[in-house]
């Protein structure tokens, strides 16, 4: 048997280059290349992953890859970040690389890749490009924002100015002394057309029914004592034909039409 004693403990060998490091340099938090100064002899070398966040506040930080280092010099290309400002006290370490599809909180979605193709798969609509989609998801989709159907105009009168608001060529005057023969009109597409001896005065008031703010009038001032066969006074709106189209008469899917007033 051979025995021999516990040898003394060597000496420690140097401390190898380490990451941790500071910087003073001011720079504004953004995406892109960025250089701080900091200390040299340091671990880095392109490729690796860094954080450089501020030491007051590291919820404030740029994030990226190591494009260079050399002599105290260290130049990240960010490309993601936190936070905002201006700082100049860094604290800059080695950084994990972001899962796939990783998203930053803070950045409130816009690091998605493809907005449009995330947005359709969370089932919304876009303002900003043209959508597929079917007959069905328009009618949930306009249902949703409180929308009037595709057919609301079905369920509107075909006649323009019904309210009898707008008066352009009379501006509200009141149309006096029209006699037989009379063809004038009273209210924006509201004419009256008079054949006989009678004489009446025709004007755009606002003694309307209770929830109109206007009407049309007409008022007798030369009664017809005797009105003939031909004799007549109407007032009338004239249906453009565009907008009655949508009736589709004189075909098989022809709508019927209902008069009200």
């Amino acid at each position: 048997m051979v025995l021999a004693a516990k040898g003394d403990t060597g000496a420690q060998g140097p401390q190898g280059t380490g990451y941790a490091a500071t910087s003073t340099t001011s720079l504004t938090i953004g995406t892109g290349p960025q250089t701080f100064a900091t200390q040299a002899g340091l671990a880095y070398s392109a490729g690796a992953r860094v954080r450089a966040s501020s030491n007051g506040n590291g919820a404030n930080y740029m994030e990226g890859l190591v494009t260079a280092y050399s002599g105290g010099s260290l130049t990240i290309n960010v490309t993601r970040t936190g936070g905002s400002g201006t700082f100049a006290s860094w604290n800059i370490n080695v950084a994990g690389d972001p899962g796939a599809g990783d998203l930053m909180s803070g950045n409130n979605l816009s690091d998605v890749s493809n907005k449009d193709a995330a947005l359709a798969n969370l089932r919304g609509i876009s303002y900003a490009v043209a959508q597929s989609l079917t007959a069905a998801q328009q009618q949930q989709a306009r249902s949703n924002i409180y929308a009037a159907p595709f057919d609301a105009l079905a369920f509107n009168g075909m006649q323009v100015n019904g309210s009898c608001e707008i008066a352009q060529e009379s501006g509200g005057a009141a149309l006096t002394g029209l006699a037989g023969g009379t063809f004038r009109e009273i209210a924006d597409a509201w004419r009256l057309f008079t054949a006989g001896s009678e004489v009446v005065t025709a004007q755009q008031v606002t003694d309307a029914p209770s929830g109109y703010g206007a009407s049309v009038k007409v008022s007798v001032t030369t009664a017809n004592a005797s009105p003939g066969a031909t004799d007549f006074l109407f007032i009338n709106q004239r249906i453009e034909g565009f907008r009655a189209r949508r009736l589709a008469w004189g075909t098989a899917a022809a709508s019927p039409l209902s008069l009200g007033f």
